[in-house]
């Protein structure tokens, strides 16, 4: 039989499956009752799950971080899918299926890896380029992790290869950057300052089926273990020019924008300027569309979504016309349902919008 992943199921679904538990919190009721509650998940998203009866005995039975394989049924509370468990055990290892459980974007890697490669291969400067190959395609331990590591535990890009695919975003982001401003943009700088932005990460973080922290990215985060490798790599070039380096490693060190958000500097080039408001953009957008396909909530609306501290439309939007022609009694029908805190404007603005 084939899973029915967590954005798949329904309300009064019948469950029977394995699940990894990434929370679990003994607590107490009103009446004085003591229940468990369980952040369960998959690929496809994360459950709330929750144990009301023979809670003493089920809690001796996994930890945090276990496999478990969990009979119960799907019910709505407050708007929000819930698995209420009837029966929980620690799965075994036959019943485990890895590919279940690491978060994947379904884009083919390979083809990101090359698209990756083919918009790099612009950059001219022959240090750049040098750092560029020294890091992505001579370091083999480095091209495993990149292209294969999520950007981030989970606000965005929280999937097998969204490291590579953010980081192609941002290149190709800025190429476009590049073009559209008429302005002396340091086109080689930005490319792999675009590239290498977010390559702390595989230090950062660990990942297999679930993504975690390493010591080293606790004790120091992905900006300055992305600043140490740059130096490195930087040491193995002979001349490299030391003006290039540290306008590289300012637009790497300050790309979050501000002291709050982890940045040792904020942004004081334009390039440094153009990554800032690029690696945002591309986060945010991707963190929002993520957050649409998890959502179990019913109706037009998220729960609240903590990266954005509100909740996010979901519903359609219809942007077809219905007529490209808007008859004459139609116009005049739409000038008087404006809100009368309008009527004093001048309409004659508008005669001639046809021409716009």
């Amino acid at each position: 039989m084939s899973r029915k992943f967590i954005n798949e199921l329904k309300e009064n679904d019948h469950v029977e499956n394995v699940f990894f538990v990434a929370e679990k919190s003994l607590g107490t009721g009103k009446t004085g009752k003591s229940f468990l509650s369980l952040k369960l998940s998959d690929k496809s998203g994360i459950l709330d799950g929750k144990i009301w009866d023979r809670v003493e005995h089920f809690n001796n039975l996994f930890e945090r971080d276990d496999f478990v394989f969990i009979k119960g049924i799907i019910q709505s509370y407050q708007g929000t899918f819930q698995i209420i468990i009837s029966d929980i055990r620690k799965a075994q290892e036959k019943e485990i299926n890895l590919e279940h459980f690491i978060p994947d974007s379904g884009k083919d890697i390979e083809k990101l890896w090359q698209a990756f490669l083919d918009e790099c291969s612009i950059i001219k400067d022959p240090y750049l380029k040098k750092l560029f190959s020294k890091i992505f395609i001579e370091d083999q331990e480095i091209q495993e992790k990149f292209r294969n590591y999520p950007a981030a535990k989970s606000l965005h890009h929280a999937y097998k290869g969204g490291l590579l695919e953010h980081s192609l975003n941002i290149v190709k982001l800025a190429k476009y950057i590049c073009n559209f401003y008429e302005y002396n943009i340091n086109r080689d700088l930005l490319v792999i300052a675009s590239a290498l932005h977010d390559i702390g990460k595989i230090y950062e973080l660990n990942f297999s089926y679930i993504t975690s922290y390493t010591t080293d990215g606790k004790l120091l985060g992905h900006i300055i273990l992305a600043d140490e490798l740059i130096i490195r790599k930087s040491f193995l070039i002979e001349n490299f020019p030391q003006k290039t380096l540290n306008l590289l490693r300012h637009i790497l060190i300050s790309h979050h924008g501000e002291y709050e958000y982890g940045s040792p500097k904020r942004p004081k080039t334009l390039e440094a300027l153009i990554i800032h408001f690029l690696d945002n953009l591309d986060a945010k957008i991707n963190g929002f569309i993520s957050a649409l396909e998890k959502d179990t909530q019913n109706g037009d609306w998220t729960g609240v979504v903590k990266s954005f501290d509100r909740q996010l439309y979901k519903g359609t939007i219809n942007g077809e016309y219905e007529d490209e022609v808007v008859s004459e009694s139609k116009e005049t029908n739409t000038i008087k349902s404006f809100n009368p805190v309008l009527k004093n404007i001048n309409f004659e603005l508008f005669k001639d919008r046809d021409k716009i």
